[in-house]
């Protein structure tokens, strides 16, 4: 179907000045679904022609007859080529006229305006059940793309292999009708690539890396929600393509920790204070979606999951870093097992592990200049120098440490800390103090 001014533009392919959601509205003109079209040819040489949007020139006729131009599904046409992707439109060409090749096939292609994606169009020909790459030439100003072809038969358009893949992205938000981001829905991308990710706190998601000149789907989903629309499909013909959906509540109360990618995400957030990475989320939803159907199988794979969080570096350095730093300074909080409040324990662990990723570039050394600076401004806090005025000395400072940690220490143990305030006889050093308290 071809409409012609009219306003929801779900197939991004290439236009410009279309809203970045892919939504336009304009006033009907006219709608037009393809069919099959015929036209009579004659005879002679170089002869033309046209029947729908495709024109075609015959090299020589020598009886007349009538050309049929059948529209088909793109992907029928034959199996892409490697590198290339089918996007149509696509023809089945046939003729009752006597013939010789070669013919030239030339296709209109009115709804893709970019002048670069249309340079990147490619006419592909069915030739003994392998398509062809046949294209002779690209008119961006006419949009018109030819090609030249030893026979008739199927004939798609479709995306060449350059630009180079892995340039591209797609993104988009989650938002219910009032405006409020959907986090934790997941978003599934196929096509050209098949791959999961999840809104964050914002609603947003993106993928990276995305091949261009594939054609593709995007389809959300989470517990208790219906989405509009409910995927969107698009050839990634330009560099980022704009996925957007509203986002419906259905009324039901499901549990959305039942969903894998959900309940991946949440151990993200909870443990680590981070939306996850892509190729981390797909490792643990796939851990946990192997075992199919089997509740026993799955129940022990989250609790194995949830466990490995706890025990992730990423984890023990700056979450489980925040709780033992409270534990040794404060004790445990009157009438509770813990020594923090889970606020207090959310912005200093984001302050610890702000720009740490475990194995990406440089997270050791963040790492490391992060505990610095937090446990030199964690002794400055007026809480903690209530707790220790700055006129203890060394040995009732760290002494008090090691109580409220509930820790008997080894005797070196005990030394090694004192003697980070050195010959000071008082304990107001703030620097000596985080050495300590590190230890």
């Amino acid at each position: 179907m071809r409409v012609t001014g009219v306003g929801f533009f779900d197939f991004l392919h290439g236009q410009t000045g279309v809203a970045p959601n892919g939504i336009e509205l304009h006033s009907v003109l006219d709608i037009a679904f393809p069919t099959q079209q015929t036209a009579s040819t004659g005879n002679g040489s170089n002869v033309t022609t046209q029947a729908g949007d495709v024109t075609i020139r015959f090299s020589n006729v020598s009886e007349p007859g009538s050309t049929t131009v059948t529209p088909i599904d793109p992907s029928t046409a034959g199996p892409s080529l490697p590198g290339y992707s089918l996007f149509g439109p696509a023809f089945d060409i046939s003729t009752t006229a006597t013939s010789s090749g070669p013919y030239t096939i030339c296709i209109s292609v009115p709804y893709i305006t970019d002048p670069v994606a249309f340079k990147n169009l490619k006419i592909l020909h069915n030739e003994g059940g392998v398509l062809v790459d046949r294209t002779t030439n690209e008119d961006p100003v006419n949009k018109v793309i030819c090609g030249s072809a030893p026979t008739l038969s199927p004939f798609v358009v479709g995306g060449g292999p350059t630009p180079t893949a892995a340039g591209g992205s797609v993104s988009g938000r989650i938002v219910d009708a009032n405006g409020n981001a959907v986090e934790g829905a997941g978003v599934r991308l196929t096509g050209m690539q098949n791959r999961l990710t999840v809104t964050d706190s914002n609603g947003g998601y993106h993928f990276d890396g995305v091949d261009t000149n594939g054609f593709y789907t995007v389809t959300p989903s989470r517990a208790n929600f219906l989405f509009s629309p409910m995927q969107r499909s698009f050839s990634q013909l330009g560099q980022n393509t704009d996925a957007t959906f509203s986002a419906i509540q259905t009324g039901n109360t499901l549990n959305p920790l039942d969903a894998s990618e959900y309940f991946v995400r949440q151990q993200y957030v909870d443990f680590l204070g981070r939306e996850p990475d892509e190729d981390g989320l797909n490792f643990w939803v796939n851990n946990i979606e192997a075992c199919g159907a089997d509740q026993n199988c799955r129940t022990a794979k989250r609790i194995d999951t949830s466990a490995a969080f706890f025990l992730s570096t990423e984890f023990q350095q700056t979450g489980y870093l925040v709780y033992r730093t409270y534990r040794a300074a404060y004790g445990s909080l009157p009438n509770t097992p813990v020594p923090i409040k889970l606020s207090e324990f959310k912005s200093d662990r984001a302050e610890l592990g702000n720009g740490v990723e475990v194995n990406q570039s440089g997270w050791q050394q963040a790492l490391e200049t992060n505990k610095q600076a937090y446990l030199s401004e964690f002794v400055q806090r007026a809480r903690f120098t209530a707790a220790y005025p700055t006129t203890m000395s060394p040995s009732q400072f760290v002494d008090k440490l090691f109580a409220n940690a509930g820790v008997i220490p080894a005797s070196n143990d005990r030394l090694a800390a004192i003697n980070e305030f050195g010959p000071a006889m008082t304990s107001n050093d703030p620097a000596a103090r985080a050495r300590a308290l590190r230890r």
